[in-house]
């Protein structure tokens, strides 16, 4: 795979900065699993809820209420099939509107 050319890179970063900025602000919960389902980024809104014990990976079904696992099972299944189905674009770049002004 070729190497980002520095405009490439340049909008990579910007890209990844906005969303974690929007990610920072939503008042919805937010987070971002590993295929394995560990946490990799929870949103301040989602840690003020779950409330993680500091420097750690839990998965989010240990810090999913019991009582509700099961729904929470069954979003992560649909997820991960939605993810792996035939019609699901081949990659974010596909979906991504442009960045207002940059068009």
């Amino acid at each position: 795979m070729p190497t980002p050319s520095a405009p490439d890179r340049d909008e990579t970063a910007w890209d990844g900065a906005m969303l974690r900025a929007l990610a920072e602000a939503s008042q919805d919960c937010l987070w971002v699993l590993s295929p394995e389902g560990e946490v990799r980024y929870m949103n301040p809104r989602a840690r003020a809820l779950l409330n993680p014990a500091p420097k750690t990976r839990p998965t989010l079904r240990a810090l999913w209420p019991e009582e509700s696992r099961f729904s929470l099972d069954r979003a992560v299944a649909a997820a991960a099939r939605a993810r792996c189905s035939s019609s699901a674009p081949s990659s974010a770049a596909a979906t991504r509107p442009a960045p207002i002004g940059r068009r």
